[in-house]
């Protein structure tokens, strides 16, 4: 796999904002209070809630890039809403997006840092491993 330098870098960023999460969200740099990559951002009764690409979308180097929740609150890039402006915005052909930031991609929910290490892992081009079944974006199974 080839990554462009900005894909690398936008990588390596990510990585890096979720192996700081709890530094950077007791600093409010994040105003979150719980890591879920079921949500992009939502409130919640004990304050916000948001996955990787929902918390880089609230960081103003990502938002320069492009990067925003949309009104809807789901991530938007270059015209693209949910994770085909995740694909656009990193540069994945193969469902790379998926693979490092959908739920259904992990045995059990994640911590930021378990992803930013699949992140680092994809990055080194080690295989991500497979769960059994994988929804796609119109809910079929791989």
């Amino acid at each position: 796999m080839t990554q462009t330098p900005i894909q690398r870098e936008r990588l390596e960023r990510t990585a890096d904002v979720l192996e700081r999460w709890e530094e950077a969200r007791l600093q409010a740099v994040l105003p979150l209070t719980t890591f879920d990559l079921v949500v992009w951002k939502e409130e919640r009764k004990c304050g916000y809630a948001a996955c990787a690409v929902g918390a880089i979308c609230l960081l103003p180097w990502f938002r320069e890039q492009g990067l925003v929740l949309g009104n809807d609150g789901w991530p938007t890039f270059a015209g693209l809403h949910g994770f085909r402006a995740v694909a656009e915005f990193f540069g994945f052909k193969g469902r790379e997006e998926e693979r490092l930031f959908h739920q259904f991609w992990y045995e059990v929910k994640p911590t930021p840092q378990e992803v930013a290490q699949r992140i680092r892992t994809w990055l080194a081009d080690n295989p991500i491993p497979q769960p059994l079944a994988v929804p796609t974006f119109d809910g079929q199974l791989v």
